[in-house]
């Protein structure tokens, strides 16, 4: 198991950059959509993550280390933990969409952003990150539905040596819908789930309580993607 460190990474990034752009806000997917004229919806997943025990605020190197060194147990059994249900997604949103006699198109190949060109826009605040057009050209769409599961596993928050509170199951994820006409989201979703313990927590090797609150926030969180789209 590889633990993550990732928002402490992030920081250091917006330092040595010198800035950062704005995060996304949620964009609500407007009342009148599915009345409006016809349209094909591919639908479309990054790679599932593998499972990880994610230790923000462990920032310098030895803290890290003995963060780590805390946790090697737990590491263990979130290896044995499983992703239930998250590639079915995709079936699940077209299924949703079908229902609601809408064309969609489910798109077999595993979205790689980071292949994509970033799309520039200084003029509309929901103008997408990047530039998806290559879509409406490939496979005649109107829109890219897009899953982007992030992360999966257990979260615990530490301020250098010492953490500063109790392991959390963990499901992060964004959802969102792309017009392909102008490249801009008509829905944007951030999903951001910590399920904790109710019971002792700290209970090797299986840890009953913990593995009990991933897979609440997994299926809290893969709710929380298709809500959108289920009223």
């Amino acid at each position: 198991m590889k633990f993550s460190m990732l928002p402490a990474l992030v920081l250091s990034a917006v330092f040595l950059s010198g800035c950062v752009s704005a995060p996304q806000k949620p964009v609500s997917l407007q009342q009148d959509f599915w009345e409006k004229s016809e349209k094909i919806i591919g639908v479309v997943m990054t790679k599932v993550p593998e499972l990880d025990v994610y230790l923000p605020g462990a920032g310098c190197l030895l803290c890290i280390a003995v963060a780590e060194a805390n946790h090697t147990k737990l590491s263990k059994h979130v290896d044995t933990l499983q992703p239930e249900g998250v590639a079915n997604l995709k079936a699940k949103l077209i299924e949703i969409l079908t229902n609601k006699e809408i064309s969609a198109v489910a798109l077999n190949e595993e979205l790689d952003l980071e292949k994509l060109p970033e799309y520039k826009s200084k003029s509309n605040p929901d103008a997408a990150k990047y530039d998806f057009s290559k879509f409406q050209k490939e496979h005649n769409l109107t829109h890219l539905l897009v899953v982007d599961v992030r992360r999966l596993g257990i979260h615990r928050p530490y301020s250098s040596y010492v953490p500063t509170g109790d392991p959390k199951g963990h499901f992060s994820a964004v959802g969102y819908l792309v017009n392909l006409s102008d490249n801009t989201y008509a829905w944007y979703r951030p999903v951001e789930i910590y399920e904790g313990v109710t019971d002792v927590w700290d209970e090797p090797p299986k840890y009953p309580a913990l593995t009990n609150s991933y897979y609440q926030a997994l299926e809290a969180g893969k709710d929380s993607v298709l809500a959108a789209f289920s009223k």
